[in-house]
């Protein structure tokens, strides 16, 4: 017998007219749900619940869960910032933070980068209290950041032509931020200090936080830049084996190239 012909397949179905008549007012409706959780009071044009009952007040209530977890979750990674505001004042400023700036990642201990520029806005608060805020953001990134070893100073026993043209290789770790206006001694122990930059380090379980004077800060981020050892170091007023050595011993590098 001869083989069975296979039967033809049905025609596919033409796309659904209602599907593609509801994707532009579901865009809409999305673009509506994401600005009135940005702007407290803006209604969500159009949001109802599964009876197809208006949902502004379960709306206002989810709204304000989110707010109140960015908030909270603001404290938990800036506790000396909140400290040197006082409770109250930290939240109004946490609660004003989470309305303008959603998450732009589900992992909470990112939450909060631009949250010390926030604070240093011109006439918020006085500016070592952005810098202290700073470096707390910094020591959460360094305790999540990747793991590496740190560069052992025996790898710096090199010919000097070719020391002088070494560039060093930041540890995954590191943060160099500038504090020129108190923001580690407000930070350390609640009193304004002259410090130019601090760099945050995690060479290996803790995390450390080495002050640098003026000359060490520009030294170090030089060579954070790729900048090669013997240009980095012509930096004035700088003690360079005080300033290598410490900066070793704090990891902040982990190789050289």
């Amino acid at each position: 017998m001869p083989p069975e012909e296979e039967a033809p397949s049905a025609p596919a179905a033409p796309a659904s007219g209602g599907a593609e008549a509801r994707r532009p007012r579901d865009a809409a409706l999305a673009a509506g749900f994401a600005e009135a959780l940005n702007r407290r009071g803006t209604p969500v044009e159009g949001l109802t619940d599964g009876r197809g009952r208006d949902a502004a007040d379960r709306f206002r209530v989810y709204r304000n869960t989110v707010v109140h977890s960015l908030s909270e979750a603001l404290a938990t990674t800036f506790p000396a910032t909140r400290r040197l505001m006082g409770a109250d004042d930290f939240k109004g400023a946490a609660v004003a933070y989470a309305e303008a700036v959603k998450p732009a990642s589900p992992v909470l201990f990112r939450y909060g980068e631009t949250f010390p520029e926030f604070l240093m806005a011109p006439g918020h608060l006085p500016r070592h209290v952005g810098e202290c805020a700073r470096i707390e953001y910094g020591r959460v990134q360094a305790f999540h950041a990747a793991d590496r070893a740190p560069l052992a100073p025996d790898r710096l026993t090199l010919p000097p032509p070719r020391l002088a043209r070494a560039r060093f290789v930041a540890h995954p770790a590191t943060r160099f931020l500038a504090t020129p206006h108190g923001g580690y001694g407000a930070w350390h122990d609640g009193v304004p200090c002259s410090t130019a930059a601090v760099a945050v380090t995690r060479p290996e379980f803790d995390v450390l936080v080495l002050p640098l004077a003026a000359p060490a800060a520009e030294f170090a981020a030089r060579l954070a830049d790729g900048t090669p050892l013997g240009e980095a170091a012509s930096v004035e007023g700088l003690d360079l084996t005080a300033a290598l050595a410490a900066l070793l011993s704090a990891g902040a590098f982990a190789d050289l190239s």
